[in-house]
Order: structure tokens, then C-alpha cells, then sequence
């Protein structure tokens, strides 16, 4: 799991936007905040967060922008590649001629994508963000079909965590998470979605073992996970 928060920050803020992007606009906007970061670390990073399967509907292609070499560019299933440009932070930051409306090119009702009319033609139907699994005992939820695990917004409000927070996961002897504002060696750094949810990717979920789900809960400023 990508460990520089700064990037991943970045990333799921360009995500929640349904925005097309390479790591080199994650560069660029990190160092028009300021930040003396260097490309070749966004870049890995980067990479590392799509193969941790922390871009939800997303999708990568290598594209000719008039660098050396072409970069991957990181879009929504939706998206259509070759309205791609390489300027986007600089003439189009809202990426109104770039990205599907809607953010992420769908409106989401009760944990279920639904398709919406897109400036992109018909609009495509989007999976459903969870996966269902009717035969898990109550109380015990279940993995998405990346193997990630979903914190409602009701959970992350009942332990007083914000949206778009920095929070940490640790692992309690190999039997629990724990998810709260205190790092420490060994934690991953996450950042609460805009929504409230927080997703937990499978590995660190790998840490408690194998599993058939997962039983969450709130205490005062902190959430447990543990393996069911």
C-alpha cells in the first residue's frame, strides 16, 4: 500500500472527480502547493495505488502528450482517453471539456452505482460499488470483488473521524485493525473520502489472515476490524 499520503490525497481527490490525470499532474499540483516532491517518487507511487487497486472504475493507457516517453493516463471506465490533455491544471481545472458529469460519471443510491446521462454519449452502466453476499452471517461484511473493504460513513461519524482526513491503520498482534488519527511505526496512511467512507485495501486487509469478512465497529475516535 502506497505510503506517501501526500500522493494519495492527491489521487483520491482526482478520483472522487472522475478527473483523467497522469502522475505528472500529480506532480505539478503538489508543487504548485508548495511541495519540493520529485516526480520519479509520485510516479511510483502512483503506480503503486492502481495496483493496489485503489482506483475504483478505473482504467490506464499509455498516451503520446509530446514527452519522451508516454506516460500512463489514469481515466474513469466512462471517460473518453482522447480528450485527454496534458495542460488540463493550467487551462481546464474543473476538466469541464475532459471528465463525464457527475464526477465520477454516476450518482450513487444506497452503496449502488447507477448510470446517469454522461456528455459522452449513452450512459454506460457502473457496477456496484459493494458486493453483496447473502450468505454471511449478520453482522459480518463482506470484500468487494477487488478484495477491499468498504467503512460506511455512519461508522467513521459514530468514531468521530472527518471526511477527507488523514487517518492510520495498525495491526493489533495479527488479530484486529485499528483505524484512528495516531501513526506510528508500521501504519498505513489512508485519507477519508469526501463521502465519509474509507476503503481498505486487500493488503492491508491480508494482515489479519484469510477471512469470509469482516466485523466493523465505532469506538471513541477509533474503528476495529476484525476477521470473521
Amino acid at each position: 500500500m502506497c505510503q506517501n499520503v501526500a500522493v494519495v490525497t492527491v489521487v483520491d481527490g482526482f478520483v472522487n472527480k472522475g478527473f483523467m490525470f497522469t502522475a505528472f499532474d500529480v506532480t505539478k499540483f503538489l508543487r504548485a502547493s508548495g511541495s519540493q516532491i520529485k516526480h520519479s517518487e509520485v510516479n511510483s507511487a502512483v503506480k503503486q495505488i492502481y495496483r493496489d487497486g485503489e482506483m475504483s472504475g478505473y482504467l490506464r493507457d499509455t498516451k503520446d502528450v509530446g514527452a519522451p516517453v508516454a506516460p500512463f493516463v489514469y481515466y474513469h471506465q466512462n471517460a473518453d482517453l482522447d480528450k485527454y490533455s496534458p495542460d488540463w491544471i493550467d487551462n481546464d481545472p474543473s476538466q469541464d471539456n475532459m471528465k463525464n458529469d457527475g464526477d465520477d460519471g454516476s450518482s450513487t443510491v444506497a452503496g449502488v452505482a447507477q448510470p446517469i446521462a454522461s456528455s459522452y454519449g449513452k450512459a454506460t452502466p457502473v457496477k456496484a460499488i459493494h458486493t453483496v453476499k447473502a450468505s454471511l452471517p449478520k453482522g459480518v461484511q463482506g470484500v468487494d470483488k477487488e478484495g477491499r473493504l468498504y467503512i460506511a460513513p455512519v461508522v467513521t461519524q459514530s468514531a468521530g473521524l472527518l471526511p477527507k482526513q488523514t487517518v492510520w491503520i495498525v495491526t493489533d498482534n495479527s488479530t484486529k485493525l485499528v483505524i484512528d488519527t495516531k501513526t506510528s511505526s508500521g501504519a498505513w496512511g489512508v485519507t477519508v473520502n469526501s463521502d465519509g467512507r474509507i476503503r481498505v485495501c486487500r493488503s492491508v486487509l491480508s494482515k489479519l489472515g484469510t477471512a469470509i469478512g469482516y466485523k466493523v465497529s465505532a469506538g471513541h475516535g477509533n474503528i476495529e476490524i476484525v476477521p470473521a
